[in-house]
């Protein structure tokens, strides 16, 4: 059996995260996990470096990736990705594979523990310098190399079992209102959500909120019927953040 197949089946059964020894002379980290989340630190030489990182779902059924590479100091971040959702429709994973020149210091792999994806970080200095812009990068999204912004709601159906992002929900579903955000500072307030069907606010409360590292996600469970829903119909969600405002629509069914 191949090393690749053994590590392979060892996270399928339960690995929370492997770090594989590159040989010496590579001075590179490879690491791979899953659902939970993972922080692993390590030095850099400096130099170019060749950087990937994939996240697929783990089953036939929707996950979510967040990560970033920190330098210690001075401060600098690469996004690996912002809560990305792959789902059914998604028959590539994600992909971030590109070139850069890394100064010397302590780095810092960071994957929230809101991931859900099974995903690899593979990190190795190249033959020689290359520049980004010839190799030309694969990332899905836009790389943000500075916190910069708070997504919009997204709501997620079945959120304990098996999370489904959807724009309409049964009045009888618990569902997962989030709304991921990057900001380089401190969030000490998390902020209020309000729910309105119409122009009445049918419901207010606290948010709570989860961060690690720049990377973090504003979030509320709320079971519709548990808060007054009775009707079918459109109803508007708005996140009132330390960020700022982050506002969607869905619609409720019977």
């Amino acid at each position: 059996m191949s090393c690749t197949r053994i590590v392979g089946l060892i996270v399928l059964f339960g690995a929370t995260i492997l770090a594989i020894a590159e040989p010496a002379w590579a001075k590179g980290y490879s690491y791979e996990g899953g659902a939970g989340g993972a922080t692993r630190s390590f030095y850099l030489t400096g130099g170019d470096y060749e950087l990937n990182l994939v996240a697929d779902r783990p089953q036939d059924w929707l996950c979510l990736f967040s990560g970033s590479l920190d330098r210690v100091a001075p401060v600098y971040s690469i996004s690996l990705g912002t809560a990305i959702t792959l789902d059914k429709d998604d028959w590539k994973p994600w992909e971030v594979d590109h070139y850069e020149a890394l100064p010397a210091g302590q780095y810092t792999l960071r994957i929230p523990v809101e991931t859900t994806c099974n995903w690899s970080f593979r990190l190795v200095p190249t033959a020689g310098p290359q520049s980004s812009a010839a190799v030309g990068s694969k990332f899905r999204g836009k790389q943000e190399t500075e916190p910069c912004c708070l997504a919009n709601v997204t709501m997620l159906k079945n959120p304990i079992v098996r999370p489904t992002r959807s724009k309409t929900a049964s009045i009888s579903d618990l569902v997962l209102l989030t709304a991921p955000f990057v900001s380089k500072s401190g969030i000490d307030q998390p902020g209020m959500c309000e729910i309105r069907v119409g122009d009445t606010v049918i419901k207010e409360d606290v948010l709570q909120v989860r961060r690690q590292g720049l990377h973090g996600v504003f979030y509320i469970y709320v079971q519709w019927n548990g808060i007054g829903v009775r009707d079918r119909g459109k109803i508007t969600v708005r996140f009132h953040t330390p960020m700022g405002d982050s506002i969607a629509k869905f619609r409720l069914t019977n």
